[in-house]
């Protein structure tokens, strides 16, 4: 049997075309991993950049706490006012007022006004924490 040349030339070009293909889902699945695994990276990288931030927030919080603490303290009260010159002592009867909260009609606590008009709330955390937080700026003066 005798095979002509235009058959053979028919069966090369679907297995070149098949070989064709693989090549080219091999590239562009090589170029999907390459892809998948520079995200990874990226994303690894920025995962490992947050939990420094949050570590270093957590460090800062830390310190903010122990300050809050430190300053709350009644001996380091007492040691301040001996540090300024002030005496300490306890409060002659007329030197207490006690306040009562004003209530509105809805029975929510009415916030107090200062003299320019400005309502201010009395939150005693943001006073510690403004007192925690100025602390060291007052002893670098």
């Amino acid at each position: 049997m005798k095979t002509s040349a235009y058959h053979t030339t028919n069966e090369v070009y679907p297995v070149a075309a098949l070989i064709c293909a693989i090549l080219v889902a091999a590239v562009l699945g090589g170029a999907g991993v390459l892809a998948l695994r520079h995200q990874i990276s990226t994303t690894a990288r920025h995962t490992q950049e947050m939990q420094r931030s949050i570590s270093e927030i957590e460090r800062r919080l830390n310190y903010l706490d122990t300050k809050i603490a430190e300053v709350n303290q009644p001996a380091y009260l007492r040691h301040r006012a001996a540090e300024l010159g002030m005496v300490m002592e306890p409060p002659a009867r007329n030197q207490v007022v006690r306040l009562r909260e004003r209530r509105v009609d809805d029975g929510a606590v009415a916030a107090r006004e200062d003299r320019a008009g400005r309502r201010e709330r009395s939150e005693p955390f943001m006073q510690t924490f403004d007192l925690a937080v100025m602390e060291p700026l007052r002893r670098l003066d």
